[in-house]
């Protein structure tokens, strides 16, 4: 049969996504004939160019005359009004920096750039907006069927409409079968959109959802028939072998009963499979990247995605519900196997980047792999997840070092040993520390990652955190760090009485991805908002240093620039130390004169809007709110806690001191970043 894959928007733009790659190499293999297209590279392609977004902006104009919307009015001047300080040839070169360069610094500002022509092609769906990671209506994420299918029938406030429509008329009538995936909650209106059209254009197309996010999203599937409108059928869970027995249904080879893993409905309800089928990896083929485009992707470098295990081997956390997806049993390759496919990926794909995707990579996989890619000699650099567990040691590291292996994130979550103990983590904050240290001094990069206000944290637990910090400096390159959210799947929201949390009621149609609670506790969790605050003393925290991920960071490992790398980001800490002091009035000789530049006011009828934007940083800025005086204070340079004081006396209430706080801050931080202010010279050490 003709099977067509299809990955829709949004997703990173750097490197293709694994599933569809997975399938089309199972499917090819029992002798399907298969395409696929990365609808969301090709999409947004067109969307970030100079003459598309200059053809925006004159559609923008013509809806300014008749918009009858307040807001929306109201909103487009803001876009127009950024759209006015944009020389548009930055978007195109934008693009090709990103396709040619590995320089972190232009990396940076090339996606800073692109971020700014999301935002001006996404206003003429006000409310809605999309980012590089995200898709919201007035700011909130779409979370519950209902509101889903709201979007999907509204196109005006549908992103790609548009491009889909074309697309579904385009490819109408030329498949048998069409399969969407989607990884993330991000694309599922781009995914129902599509479907929607498909079905419109070729109602006797078969069309199945698969992907990712689908597990999580089974409770809500099961009270939705009405989704299968536009599909026919929905894979809940791993794909290769349902896909297959679904396409052998279709050509009168077996019963329906006999598919595993899928959802359909009938008579109005929706209907579940009586098997589930978890696969066996050693049978599963090598992925098959061919279909891909690789000069499409906003990247210089070919970086593939490899998976050499499914599940999770600990599969304990209380956080996490990834079992909704692998179920429970852990399943791994080969040594052999592994790297057989390593070796087959680099030379048809002419790549020596591979990242691996597993949940986590035990102690005896990293050491087995890394002596058979030394017997092979193949030449390819890796990242990987891993545990902190015992079993690590420095010989392995240095071996897995030495075949390659630069990038290693590990997944700390807390520095305090009774809230890893709450987490059912599974980690000794001894030996945590004893693997951080031996991988670094091996030379590989650790990516630490950490979960903050985990039911039943306090104060005095996040002090534990930072003495791990203090005493493990040396050996951390990168952190990232995130609020503690509810998944819909884990054990604390099976147990919330034990975690001391109580759940509020959703509707059936609700799919998350997280679930709201309410703690028990009086605990404050405004120490949390001050942990980034408290990163700043460090070398390690490039939280908002956007252009920072783990491909740009893998390219540049290889070619032995992480000297280059930590400056940069010591730099970067440096301007949000500026930002910080700057607004407690630490430091009397810097003002915000010369902060006061290059910004555009637009006079709406009940407030003014200001707007900054650099082209040097590709950052913009804007603030709701009457500022005369802090511009006229400013220009005559004035303090920066002298200039919110008189502004907060004059218009008492106008603007809320945190916000003007926040605002004031930010634009300090885009100026010192671009160098505009010698940070360098003016940041006295951290105390």
């Amino acid at each position: 049969m003709k099977i067509h894959f299809i990955f829709p928007p949004i997703w990173e733009c750097d490197t293709p996504y694994i599933s569809i790659p997975c399938l089309a190499a199972y499917l090819h293999k029992a002798g399907h004939q298969v395409t696929a297209i990365d609808l969301n590279i090709k999409i947004q392609n067109k969307i970030l160019n100079s003459e598309e977004l200059k053809r925006i902006v004159a559609r923008l104009r013509k809806m300014l005359v008749c918009e009858i919307d307040a807001e929306k009015k109201k909103h487009i001047q803001e876009v127009m009004a950024l759209a006015d300080m944009v020389d548009f040839q930055v978007f195109d070169q934008a693009k090709d920096i990103l396709k040619t360069s590995i320089e972190i610094k232009e990396i940076v500002w090339a996606k800073r750039i692109l971020e700014i022509g999301r935002y001006i092609y996404s206003a003429q769906y006000f409310p809605a907006q999309f980012f590089s990671n995200e898709y919201s209506i007035s700011g909130n994420r779409i979370s519950s069927i209902s509101s889903l299918m709201k979007i999907v029938n509204r196109s005006d406030r549908n992103v790609f409409s548009g491009y889909l429509k074309r697309y579904a008329k385009n490819i109408s009538g030329k498949f048998d079968v069409i399969g969407i995936s989607v990884a993330g909650t991000n694309q599922l209106i781009a995914a129902f959109t599509l479907a929607k059209y498909i079905k419109q254009e070729d109602s006797g197309v078969k069309i199945c959802l698969g992907g990712a996010v689908l597990p999580y999203m089974r409770n809500s599937i099961y009270h939705s028939p009405e989704l299968f409108h536009w599909f026919d059928y929905m894979i809940v869970g791993e794909g290769e072998s349902a896909l297959l027995r679904l396409l052998e249904f279709f050509e009168d080879k077996c019963d329906i009963n006999d598919v595993p893993n899928i959802l359909y409905a009938k008579n109005g309800q929706v209907i579940k499979a009586k098997g589930k089928m978890c696969e066996n990896v050693h049978k599963l083929p090598t992925v098959d990247y061919s279909y891909v485009e690789w000069d499409d992707y906003f990247f210089k470098d070919k970086v593939i995605s490899y998976l050499a295990s499914r599940g999770c081997y600990w599969n304990k956390c209380s956080f996490c519900g990834l079992t909704a997806n692998y179920g429970q049993k852990y399943r791994v390759k080969n040594a052999e196997q592994i790297v057989s496919e390593l070796e087959e990926l680099s030379n048809t794909n002419n790549c020596r980047y591979i990242v691996f995707n597993d949940e986590a990579l035990t102690a005896f996989e990293i050491k087995s792999i890394a002596e058979e890619i030394l017997r092979r000699d193949l030449k390819i650099y890796w990242s990987c997840l891993c545990r902190l567990d015992k079993q690590h040691n420095k010989e392995t590291f240095q071996l897995a070092y030495k075949a390659g292996l630069r990038i290693i994130s590990f997944g700390l979550e807390n520095g305090s040993q009774k809230v890893l103990d709450l987490m059912n983590k599974g980690i000794e904050l001894e030996i945590a520390q004893r693997v951080i240290r031996n991988s670094s001094e091996a030379g590989i990069w650790n990516n630490i990652y950490l979960m903050l206000g985990f039911p039943g944290e306090t104060e005095e637990d996040i002090q534990h955190t930072k003495k791990f910090l203090e005493e493990s400096e040396s050996y951390i390159d990168t952190l990232g760090y995130g609020e503690f959210r509810l998944d819909g799947y884990s054990k604390v929201f099976r147990q919330p009485e034990k975690y001391g949390i109580w759940i509020e009621k959703y509707s059936k149609d609700y799919f998350g991805p997280d679930y709201s609670f309410k703690r028990n506790s009086n605990n404050s969790l405004e120490y949390i908002k001050q942990f980034e605050k408290y990163l700043l003393k460090f070398k390690f925290h490039p939280s908002y240093f956007i252009g920072i991920d783990l491909n740009i960071l893998l390219t540049n490992l290889s070619q032995n620039r992480k000297d280059i790398i930590k400056e940069q980001i010591i730099l970067s800490n440096k301007h949000r130390q500026a930002a910080y002091l700057l607004t407690s009035g630490s430091f009397s000789d810097i003002y915000v004169k010369s902060c006061i530049e290059n910004y555009k006011c637009i006079d709406n009828e009940r407030e003014k809007v200001y707007l900054f934007y650099s082209r040097l940083s590709g950052m913009s800025i804007q603030l709701i709110g009457d500022l005369d005086i802090l511009l006229h204070e400013a220009k005559k340079g004035s303090m920066l806690n002298v200039i919110i004081k008189k502004y907060l006396e004059k218009y008492k209430g106008a603007c809320d001191y945190q916000l003007l706080e926040d605002f004031l801050k930010n634009v300090v931080f885009h100026l010192s970043n671009i160098e505009l202010m010698r940070v360098e010279e003016r940041v006295k050490k951290w105390r």
